[in-house]
């Protein structure tokens, strides 16, 4: 979470904590996606009720976050630099 909070903040997108109510409920989410690798359920959760100091207008349209994509691209440079 402390790499992910690092890009939330240089892109001026506040920060991600999960609150202590719905830690079950990440945990729960958490598992799903290591079964399944379907992080849907889990962007949704953590975009919805984990996201802090930035106030998302009710009326902008929300998107998913995809960052599945760069990080695919990040493990080919890896892979290459070995």
């Amino acid at each position: 979470m402390l790499a992910a909070n690092q890009v939330m903040i240089q892109n001026g997108c506040g920060v991600i904590s999960v609150p202590i109510e719905k830690q079950d409920r990440f945990k729960e989410l958490l598992v799903r996606f290591y079964e399944t690798n379907d992080m849907s359920a889990l962007k949704t959760f953590v975009y919805d009720d984990c996201i802090d100091g930035v106030d998302f207008p009710k009326e902008q349209e929300r998107r998913p976050l995809d960052d599945e994509s760069k990080f695919k691209n990040y493990n080919k440079k890896q892979e290459r630099s070995r």
